[in-house]
């Protein structure tokens, strides 16, 4: 606990696909690596130090600060290493289906 929330960290290696969510499983295909650092600040938001991901399937990173009541900074890239990987990003009633290779968002 810090005066900003709660720190966070976690550090990992191991084959995840079939733990996900069928969404996001094609990003966690084979040999995962993460590692993650951050803080729940208390006002609800979250501060990400540092948040990556390397898979057989992409590569991954995340920095800044994700606030539900005001502004937000966050930076985030995804690299397919091979084809596309597909994410699911809609529901029921509007599937949205998304092939990326790479994407860069802040």
């Amino acid at each position: 606990l810090s005066d900003k929330g709660h720190d966070m960290e976690a550090k990992g290696d191991g084959e995840f696909e079939r733990f996900m969510p069928e969404k996001v499983k094609s990003l966690f295909i084979g040999k995962t690596s993460f590692d993650l650092a951050g803080t729940a600040i208390t006002s609800g938001g979250v501060d990400i130090e540092r948040a990556t991901i390397e898979s057989d399937a992409v590569h991954g990173t995340a920095t800044g600060n994700v606030d539900p009541k005001g502004a937000s900074d966050l930076a985030v890239e995804l690299s397919a290493k091979d084809k596309p990987v597909t994410v699911d990003v809609g529901n029921s009633a509007v599937p949205i289906l998304v092939a990326v290779q790479k994407a860069t968002a802040r």
